[in-house]
């Protein structure tokens, strides 16, 4: 990789964590990271990504090295406003998508929405929901359901605490089974920062409530 430039952008009022990997190629990939993911956990897919495009990447709301919500719940449709700007400040005109997870639903949604933008398309693991009008209605009253007695914006944020990188090695190791430990390790720095009470997730807890 010949460089990789970093920093913040504005959307919606919060900044967002974003990398951009300049390796001189004339193809552009958009990277759409997981669930309580971040961009970096992309880490070991760089070496080959980058022998054939130019790479970019951030990280939502709540995740990675992102603002967290300050008031309200995370949805789809603020981490797809958030992608628009994203696109509009760094893309070129055309560009592929890499999606993993919920990465590869909020992908798959841009990619419909602007189909004229998107060259090529690949989920890994990637959802869409397709429910029926009943199941619709249960998801959403269950979401709305753990809003009662919460007012928005200050739902207190319990954040798990580890005592060393060791612990969240150890916490890994079930969601990565067939990753090798030196590997795990990267992953788990890459996912927390160290407080003064420990190790905590950078990920926001409130995105653990969910979304419709």
């Amino acid at each position: 990789m010949s460089g990789i430039e970093s920093g913040f952008f504005q959307s919606g009022g919060y900044n967002l964590s974003y990398k951009i990997h300049k390796n001189g190629k004339d193809r552009a990939l958009l990277l759409f990271h997981g669930f309580q993911d971040a961009s970096d956990t992309f880490l070991y897919q760089f070496p080959f990504l980058s022998e054939h495009f130019d790479l970019y990447r951030f990280d939502y709301r709540g995740h990675g090295d992102s603002e967290w919500l300050r008031e309200g719940h995370y949805n789809f449709i603020q981490t797809l406003a958030d992608v628009k700007t994203f696109v509009s400040l760094f893309l070129p005109e055309r560009f592929h998508i890499l999606g993993h997870s919920m990465g590869g639903g909020i992908g798959a949604r841009f990619a419909g929405i602007y189909p004229e933008r998107i060259l090529s398309i690949v989920c890994l693991e990637g959802f869409m929901s397709i429910q029926s009008p009943e199941n619709e209605k249960k998801r959403l009253k269950a979401w709305l359901d753990t809003l009662d007695n919460n007012v928005v914006g200050t739902k207190d944020r319990k954040n798990k605490t580890f005592r060393n990188l060791e612990e969240v090695v150890s916490r890994l190791k079930p969601v990565y089974p067939r990753l090798e430990t030196g590997k795990i390790e990267d992953m788990a720095r890459y996912l927390t920062k160290n407080t003064d009470s420990g190790f905590q997730w950078k990920n926001d807890p409130l995105y653990k409530r969910g979304f419709p």
